[in-house]
């Protein structure tokens, strides 16, 4: 039987069951006090759920605390508590991904609750089981629901939500009830839904009382959607397609450029900030406006901004054609200002058939970053006229800095702490490297730079110490990954060296050409830095 979220949670309480909480253990360093409870979750014929947490609380008595559900595979102990609880905010961080065989201590389900041992069931995170109520995300939503009783319990009047990766469907459900949440924010998206467009009952059911655009009609409180423009399952289009439902409500969005799941340095504080600003009453800036326009055969983004605080910066980023958001190549694009509050910017383009992306950032001092909605255009549909793409045989040089190459996330779990940065290498040459020692471009990919079916590609890389460095392109025409491995050794000089189509290969075979190549990544055993990186 299809049911709504109405119908679901239609006479929930979440404080009828007693909480029985324990405690585990406290501590207390420089003022700072580090609890760990367990306490009374949803209940079943066989049992009780036990909900495990730990709670960071300021030296500073307060009454506002911060629920967090971090990304599945994390627990406890991963989140950075450190930037909330200095700025005033108890933080609760619940384990709800259950019984897991690295930890001594995590959430226990009853036999009859156990689809919500996400490690024991990891293909079932989005499956109902045999009823909702016994399903994954019904389960992690009532932790989240007595983690809000607990909180209470125990004198905390003012309570927001953070929920990161899968963290962040419970954040929906929460906010789901009036008077649940002071305001909330979702940090990247979590593990999406495979329902095609032909749903049978089970996903169709799913869908309707689970999924996250469901619950977007009835969120009570402000929220924040804090995320990256190349998560690499793809979750940016959903998340701007959330967005846009949540627009008319007190509701942003604020987007890292060129990243997955790895928060750029400007926005690391926006979450906290973000709080601040709904804790101490003050006003949020609105979400920046984009739109397109042709005019005489060109193509024309134009923004509108909010003015009501001090701006630090406006940046426009573009994208061509890649309809998979994982691969768009994001660059930004230079903005004239023609208003108080308006600018506009002229987009080139190489192909009127293919779709042009574009998003705004918007930076205040001392405050948030906010962005637009994504927009997306064909550019007959205006009446746009195509240039010719230029013929670039330099994809980068170090005068590029760090902008051309991102961080992909090799695990579920986000690395915040992972940088891009320029180094000198021999000769005060710079290059560009990882603290990660694995980075990526999606530059081969960009109309603007596409190399032909014979090109090859010619690096230069220095290496402090000898290593075994592997290069992987994968094809945008099935998406297999060919590997390709080069010894460098360490020398007072920089490496130059090229790869050829026939240097790649994979399971099924070589790679024929580098000109359908949509990733390019760069795995080292240590440090390296790129120079430059050549069609040849």
């Amino acid at each position: 039987m299809v049911i709504t979220p109405l119908q679901l949670w239609n006479n929930y309480d979440r404080t009828i069951l007693p909480l029985n909480k324990s405690l585990i253990s406290s501590s207390e360093e420089n003022g700072i006090k580090t609890s760990y409870y367990y306490f009374n979750g949803e209940a079943a014929s066989d049992g009780v759920t036990r909900i495990y947490a730990k709670l960071v609380e300021p030296s500073e008595k307060t009454d506002f605390a911060i629920l967090v559900m971090d990304d599945v595979t994390r627990g406890v102990e991963l989140f950075e508590c450190g930037k909330y609880v200095s700025a005033g905010f108890a933080v609760l961080t619940v384990d709800y991904a259950g019984e897991n065989p690295d930890s001594a201590r995590y959430t226990i389900y009853p036999k009859s609750l156990s689809l919500g041992n996400a490690f024991l069931h990891p293909e079932e995170i989005n499956s109902i089981g045999e009823s909702v109520k016994v399903s994954a995300r019904y389960l992690w939503a009532t932790d989240a629901m007595r983690s809000l009783t607990f909180l209470e319990e125990l004198g905390y009047g003012k309570i927001a939500m953070i929920g990161v990766g899968d963290g962040g469907h419970q954040v929906y459900k929460t906010a789901f009830f009036e008077n649940n949440l002071v305001c909330a924010a979702v940090k990247y998206s979590g593990t999406l839904s495979e329902t095609g467009a032909e749903l049978n009952e089970d996903e169709l059911s799913f869908k309707t009382a689970l999924s996250n655009i469901s619950y977007v009609p009835y969120v009570k409180c402000p929220l924040l959607l804090q995320i990256t423009s190349n998560e690499q399952n793809s979750g940016f289009d959903e998340m701007n397609e959330l967005f846009e439902a949540l627009e008319e409500r007190d509701t942003l969005m604020a987007v890292s450029p060129r990243c997955d799941k790895m928060i750029e340095p400007s926005q690391k504080y926006n979450i906290s900030r973000f709080f601040k600003a709904v804790k101490n009453g003050e006003k949020l800036p609105k979400t920046p406006s984009l739109s397109f326009k042709g005019s005489e055969k060109n193509l024309y983004a134009e923004i509108s901004v909010d003015t009501s605080a001090e701006i630090t910066s406006v940046q426009l980023f573009v994208a061509y054609s890649q309809k998979v958001s994982a691969y768009r190549n994001w660059h930004s694009q230079t903005l004239e200002k023609i208003g108080e509050n308006e600018f506009l910017a002229k987009i080139p383009v190489y192909s009127v058939t293919d779709p042009v992306y574009a998003f705004v950032n918007v930076s205040y001092e001392n405050s948030l970053t906010v962005s637009s909605k994504t927009v997306t255009v064909i550019p007959q549909t205006l009446r746009v006229e195509p240039v010719a793409a230029p013929a670039i045989r330099r994809l980068y040089d170090n005068e590029m800095g760090t902008s051309d190459w991102i961080i992909l996330q090799t695990e579920q779990s986000p690395n915040d702490d992972a940088t891009l940065s320029m180094e000198n290498g021999p000769f005060d040459i710079s290059g560009v490297t990882c603290s990660t020692n694995k980075m990526a471009t999606l530059t081969l990919a960009d109309s603007r730079f596409k190399g032909n079916s014979d090109s090859v590609l010619q690096l230069v890389i220095y290496s402090p110490e000898s290593q075994t460095i592997t290069f992987s392109a994968t094809s945008a025409l099935d998406f297999t990954t060919y590997y390709c491995q080069k010894q460098i050794s360490p020398v007072d000089d920089w490496t130059r060296f090229s790869l050829s189509p026939q240097d790649f290969r994979s399971k099924d075979g070589m790679l024929q050409n580098l000109s359908n190549i949509i990733t390019f990544e760069i795995d080292g055993e240590s440090k390296f830095l790129v120079n430059s990186v050549l069609w040849v």
